[in-house]
C-alpha cells in the first residue's frame, strides 16, 4: 500500500480514538511497506469491504534468565493496528486472518509462544474480531488522571485516621527503603508475582528471583525515594515501588503527558491485607511521583484479580488500554497439516 494509504487510515484511526479517550496519545504513523518489511518485523495490510486496517507485526524472544520473561511467553507476537471504515469488527477480522497466515510455522504445541494486542479499553466496536480468534483479556493499563485523582484523594483523605491512613494501634511504620532491605523488597516482591501467577499474568521462572534481585539492588542504590516499605513490629509487610518520569520513557506512546509516573509495584502480605495498608503505601507513593511533577500515573494490574480493579479504582485509576492475549490451541494458532 501508498504512503497516502496508509496516512488516511492512521488519520481516522487518531480522529476516532481522540473522541473515545482524550488522554490516548497519538497513534503512531506507518511507514511505507517496503521499508518497514525487515526481520521479525512486518507491516501488514487489509481490506473489508469499505474498511481497512494496518498493523505493524512484531516478533520477540526473551531468555528465561531476563526479568522481562516473566510477564510474558519466551516467544512473543504483537500486533499494533490502526482501524478505519464503517465496520471496524471486519477490518480487524480481515487483518488478523493475515496476522494469522504469518504465525502458520509456529508450532501449535508450543506452550511459550503468545500473540498479543494491546487495545484502547473504551474502543469496543472491533472487539468481536478478538474473540472470534481466541484472544481474552488478560490485564489492563490503567491511568490516575487529574480530577480523578483529586476526587479519589478527597474521599481517601475522609477516611484516613492517620497522616498515612493507619489507626494509630496498628504499630505499622511506613518509611523509604534502603540499599540494606533488599532481601525485604525481593521477599515481598515474589509474593505478588506468585499471587499474580494464578491470573496468567506472569510465569514465576526458575531465574526470577535472581534476576528480580539485581533489579532491586540496582534501583534502590540510586536512593531515589521510589521504594517505599510498610514495617509492623520491624518486620517488613508491605511494599511500594514507583518510577519516575526519567525511568517511564516506554510509557510515553501510551498516553497525551509529557511527564509520566508508573507504579511498579504494590505487595501487602496476605495476612495483612483489607486494613488499609495498601492505600497507605499509595498515599505515600503518589506524594512522591507527585513530587517528581507527573502529569499523569499509569499501571498495570491482572483483569482476573478480584481485589485490583475496586481496588485501584477507588484510588482514582481506570482502564486506558487493555491487553489482549492468544496462545496455541487457540484459532489465531493454525493447526498443523494433517499427515496422509
Amino acid at each position: 500500500m501508498t504512503t497516502r494509504w496508509l496516512a488516511a487510515v492512521t488519520d481516522t484511526h487518531a480522529r476516532r480514538l481522540r473522541e473515545l479517550d482524550p488522554i490516548l496519545a497519538a497513534p503512531r504513523p506507518f511507514e511505507p511497506l517496503e521499508e518497514t518489511t525487515r526481520g521479525d518485523t512486518q507491516l501488514l495490510t487489509a481490506t473489508a469491504g469499505r474498511s481497512r486496517a494496518a498493523g505493524l507485526a512484531r516478533t520477540s524472544h526473551q531468555r528465561p534468565i531476563e526479568f522481562a520473561s516473566c510477564f510474558g511467553a519466551l516467544r512473543h507476537h504483537s500486533l499494533y493496528a490502526h482501524l478505519d471504515g464503517p465496520d471496524l469488527a471486519e477490518a480487524l477480522r480481515a487483518l488478523l486472518e493475515t496476522w494469522r497466515e504469518r504465525l502458520a510455522t509456529d508450532d501449535p504445541t508450543e506452550i511459550e509462544t503468545a500473540a498479543s494486542i494491546t487495545w484502547p479499553s473504551r474502543d469496543t466496536a472491533p472487539l468481536p474480531a478478538l474473540a472470534q480468534y481466541g484472544f481474552s483479556p488478560t490485564a489492563v493499563i490503567a491511568v490516575r488522571g487529574a480530577a480523578a485523582a483529586a476526587a479519589a484523594d478527597i474521599a481517601d483523605a475522609g477516611r484516613a485516621q492517620t497522616t498515612e491512613g493507619l489507626h494509630p494501634e496498628s504499630n505499622v511504620r511506613i518509611r523509604v527503603a534502603e540499599p540494606e532491605d533488599l532481601e525485604s523488597a525481593v521477599s515481598l516482591h515474589m509474593e505478588l508475582l506468585r499471587f499474580d501467577e494464578q491470573f496468567g499474568t506472569c510465569t514465576v521462572r526458575a531465574a526470577t528471583e535472581d534476576a528480580l534481585r539485581a533489579n532491586l539492588a540496582s534501583s534502590l542504590a540510586r536512593g531515589d525515594g521510589t521504594h517505599i516499605l510498610a514495617e509492623r513490629y520491624g518486620k517488613p509487610v508491605g511494599l511500594a515501588i514507583v518510577s519516575l518520569p526519567e525511568h517511564t520513557g516506554w510509557l510515553t506512546g501510551l498516553v497525551a503527558a509529557d511527564r509520566i509516573g508508573y507504579v511498579a509495584c504494590l505487595s501487602v502480605r496476605a495476612t495483612f491485607r483489607g486494613q488499609g495498608l495498601g492505600r497507605a503505601l499509595m498515599r505515600v507513593a503518589h506524594r512522591r511521583l507527585y513530587d517528581s511533577g507527573v502529569d499523569t500515573i499509569l499501571l498495570h494490574h491482572a483483569l482476573a484479580n478480584p481485589h485490583s480493579t475496586p481496588f485501584w479504582c477507588a484510588l482514582g485509576y481506570r482502564p486506558l488500554w487493555t491487553q489482549w492475549a492468544a496462545r496455541p490451541g487457540t484459532p489465531m494458532f493454525p493447526p498443523p497439516p494433517r499427515r496422509p
